[in-house]
């Protein structure tokens, strides 16, 4: 774990979470994450983005970001999202189902960011649709995603 400080990140209106934590969540407490470097960019009251920047050792044989990089990095946008549209950490479950469409590779040298939002909620479940794109591109969908993340209630 790196002992740099965390870029702030704007609260949403409505959000009571400690943002500090869902940032340390986002990009340091889980091994693979870190590992991967990814970073949490925006914040919003039922949606998160994040991001994975380009490097050789998360790449396949064509050189852009491997297939279950994507897929990671989308169930983890998705669970992050949950989260903070849930509001309330104690309430927050696992991954119960993660539905992955690649739609094209993920092009050599360019990072990937990966957006995730909330769809629905009922008794016991929430449903997030997520989708990962290149930044300077983010009408052309690299992958997309819909989950399932199981709440307590």
């Amino acid at each position: 774990m790196t002992d740099q400080p965390l870029a702030p990140i704007a609260r949403p209106d409505g959000s009571t979470l400690d943002l500090i934590r869902v940032q340390d969540v986002a990009t340091r407490a889980n091994a693979a994450h870190r590992a991967m470097g990814t970073e949490l960019l925006e914040v919003e009251r039922h949606g998160v983005t994040v991001a994975v920047a380009w490097r050789p050792d998360l790449t396949e044989a064509e050189g852009g970001l491997a297939p279950g990089v994507l897929a990671a990095l989308l169930d983890h946008a998705c669970s992050l999202a949950a989260l903070i549209s849930l509001d309330d950490e104690s309430r927050f479950g696992t991954t119960m189902s993660l539905r992955l469409d690649y739609l094209e590779p993920a092009q050599p040298g360019r990072p990937v960011r990966a957006r995730a939002e909330r769809v629905s909620e009922s008794t016991g479940r929430m449903v997030v649709r997520g989708s990962a794109f290149h930044s300077e591109l983010p009408e052309r969908l690299l992958a997309v995603a819909l989950c399932t993340v199981a709440t307590v209630t």
